[in-house]
């Protein structure tokens, strides 16, 4: 039996991957393999809800290249190439859509490229990666061969501080929005990494989080959070007003947080 498997389901909202730019009709899901599906909605049929078709599979529970420890997260860009974030082995993996690799990224460590526990992922209209380093608290940016750019955030609990991020999404002006899942709230940034404004509080009430994990961007700049041990997915409009929430799960007994917030 895998020692760890982050599976995509209704009862664990842990990820929210929304695409401000053109992107490919696929749904790549986080295993211990990378899955992929295609979404076939049926002909003619626009409030019928979409139908997943398996494509392909990588990875297993292993150290080696191409495998996987505990993949939290993954991006695709709109060439079809995957970004896997590969938490145990705290490291990036990039693949083609048929699951070859094409390289990786990142050692145990708190430097500049470096993780401890690498979690959300998103890419930018440029093709640049952000990565949730979540236990050394920021976000990293790079290249899309890896290389590093800066660092948004770090360790703290005031504006542009970070606690845990574990989602990050960036819309197509360049914004950054980061799931501060320790602080529990949402705090944006601009493409340069500085602090624009922040939402959110410690509860259950409309605007008010117990863990925002995932997060993802709308081509209209709505911003959708997984509020996960409140069971529920909160909507927001660019500048943090509430506007509505998806689902009505109860409160759960239990902590949903990531073993390293």
């Amino acid at each position: 039996m895998n020692r760890h498997k982050t599976r995509v389901c209704g009862a664990l909202l842990a990820s929210v991957v929304l695409c401000g730019w053109p992107c490919l009709p696929c749904a790549a899901v986080a295993d211990t393999r990378a899955a992929l599906s295609r979404l076939a909605a049926p002909a003619g049929a626009q409030s019928t809800p979409a139908t997943a078709q398996f494509i392909t599979k990588w990875g297993s529970d292993l150290i080696s290249d191409g495998h996987f420890g505990w993949p939290y997260s993954l991006a695709v860009d709109t060439g079809g190439t995957v970004y896997v974030s590969d938490t145990e082995n705290n490291r990036i993996q990039k693949f083609d859509s048929n699951g070859n690799l094409i390289a990786k990224w990142g050692t145990r460590g708190a430097g500049d490229g470096q993780f401890l526990f690498p979690a959300g992922i998103a890419i930018d209209s440029g093709v640049n990666v952000y990565v949730c380093d979540s236990g050394n608290s920021r976000v990293e940016v790079f290249t899309s061969a890896g290389t590093f750019i800066r660092n948004v955030g770090h360790s703290g609990n005031g504006d542009g501080e970070l606690l845990a991020p574990s989602g990050v999404a960036v819309d197509r002006f360049g914004n950054v929005f980061v799931a501060d899942l320790g602080n529990r709230r949402v705090q944006k940034f601009d493409r340069n990494g500085n602090f624009i404004l922040k939402w959110g509080s410690s509860g259950t009430g409309p605007g008010q989080f117990t863990d925002a994990q995932g997060i993802g961007v709308d081509s209209s700049g709505n911003v959708y959070v997984a509020d996960t041990s409140n069971n529920r997915i909160q909507v927001f409009d660019p500048s943090g007003a509430f506007i509505k929430i998806i689902g009505v799960g109860a409160v759960a007994t239990a902590n949903c947080s990531p073993a390293w917030a």
